[in-house]
Parts: structure tokens; sequence; C-alpha cells
């Protein structure tokens, strides 16, 4: 079914961060994260970790520079800009340590502020009509009463309490109302938010990604 305009959410398009300073997120951080994954891979390349931690390509190669000045690396080849590298001995105690100070490896990820902003930006903010109402749960058989009701209890964007006996339409109006929610909705950092220079593990739904 289609949703009526006016009960869809904003569309919501992070702007990528092409610098590190732009992730807002701590340098060690990010660091420590390219060091785990070179860790774990044995060997990698620009490309790859590009594609793990989903930082962009002038973020990665701000740290893959930083590494190879410090000598934490050793380049085995490359291909265009796309550099294949392992890690040296000194580059071995280092990611060592960062993994165990924390064994997480996965997507980088963002700060709470961004979080927070990326919530805020995709606040439910409904512009309902009984009209439009009627209309997205034409397939269900309600009053005008209930229609009303319901309308005024979402134009709130908070929670709802549905009840009554079985088989009067409960699960099915709040199908109906996660479907709504759920279009458009890409919250950032469900795989985990960094807070100072710990990461926190997401645990929300995950929309579009």
């Amino acid at each position: 079914m289609e949703i009526p305009a006016t009960m869809k959410l904003p569309t919501f398009r992070p702007e990528p961060a092409l610098t590190i300073e732009a992730t807002d997120i701590p340098r060690g951080l990010i660091s420590d994260l390219v060091l785990k994954r070179t860790f774990l891979e044995g060997i990698t390349n620009l490309s790859r970790l590009i594609s793990e931690t989903k930082l962009d390509y002038n973020v990665i190669y701000d740290v893959f520079c930083s590494m190879q000045k410090e000598m934490i690396i050793e380049i085995k080849g490359v291909v265009g800009h796309n550099y294949e590298f392992v890690l040296s001995r000194k580059g071995l105690q280092i990611a060592e340590e960062a993994y165990r100070k924390s064994r997480y490896s996965g997507p980088a990820p963002v700060s709470l502020g961004a979080y927070r902003g990326a919530v805020q930006a995709q606040a439910f903010k409904p512009e309902l009509t009984q009209k439009s109402l009627t209309e997205h749960l034409s397939d269900l058989v309600l009053s005008e009463d209930i229609i009303r009701n319901l309308g005024a209890a979402l134009m709130t964007g908070g929670a709802i309490f549905l009840y009554g006996p079985t088989g009067n339409g409960k699960t099915s109006i709040a199908e109906q109302d996660q479907d709504r929610q759920d279009q458009r909705r890409n919250i950032p950092g469900d795989h985990a938010k960094a807070a100072g220079a710990r990461i926190r593990r997401g645990g929300g739904r995950r929309g579009r990604p």
C-alpha cells in the first residue's frame, strides 16, 4: 500500500565524512580500528579497508600515511593508488594491544552527537488528516471513532497502547503503523556508536544501508 505523502518520514542522507575531523570521532579510535582490521586479515589493502570500515578513501589514506610514517606497516605492492601492506613488528605489537583493549573491528562508529542528530532529523512529525489516515487504513474495517482517536494519538508522536478483545484489529493497526514508520528511515551507527574513545555496540533496527 502506498503511504500518503503527509504521513511519510523526511528523507535523511547524512553528508559523507571526507576527513578524520569530519567523522567527529577520535583519530586514535580510527587508527586502532584500521590496525585491528589489518591484524585480523594479515595482509590488506586500502580498498578492503574502505569496504570493511565504511570510511571514505581520504580518511583511510590519511591513517595509512601516518602508519607508513611511523613504520607501523610494510608495503607489499601497489596497483594505482591501492596499496597492499602488512603490519611491521612494531605494528603487530600496537595492534595486539589495541585488540586487547577492544575486539570490535566492524564498521567505523558514529559519534553520539551524530547519532542523536540523525534520530532528531527523522523524528516523526505527522501531518495527518482523517481522510489521509482513513485511506492508509482502507484495507481494515474501522469505525470513524477509532480512526479519529488513532489520529489524535499519532499526532503526539509518542507511544500508543492498543487494547481490546481478540480479533478487533490491534495487530493489523500496529503493523500498518510500523510499516509507515519504517519507510525511508535511515539511522546511521546501528552497528556501533563512539562515546569518547570507547565504542558501544548498537542494537537498534537497521533501515536502508
